[in-house]
């Protein structure tokens, strides 16, 4: 948070608001709500792709991070190829949504 609020990596921060929320597993997680000055907040798409990019790490050049990425922080898929998935997710926590392939 020091790097966000006091250091500015994002630019100058004028609000911010945080929570830290630890998962089942134990695996800690942040909500994090960052209001940037005028002059630093992102205008384009090309701007925040500088700063921001979700990869899984490749398997052959770090196989550990690989592997702790698609264990632990990725849920699997929970598209038409895995329905199964998507139903026991959507039992657990109630959502009254149907399954759609393409959103509308």
């Amino acid at each position: 948070m020091d790097d966000l609020t006091v250091h500015g990596v994002l630019g100058k921060s004028i609000v911010q608001v945080y929570t830290v929320e630890f998962q089942n597993r134990g695996l800690p997680h942040a909500h994090i709500l960052i209001v940037l000055r005028a002059g630093d907040k992102f205008s384009t798409s090309e701007h925040i792709d500088q700063f921001v990019c979700a990869e899984i790490p490749s398997s052959i050049e770090n196989p550990r991070l690989h592997e702790i990425v698609t264990k632990c922080l990725m849920r699997g898929s929970c598209g038409i190829e895995n329905l199964g998935a998507w139903k026991r997710a959507n039992a657990r926590k109630c959502f009254p949504e149907k399954f759609q392939l393409k959103l509308q």
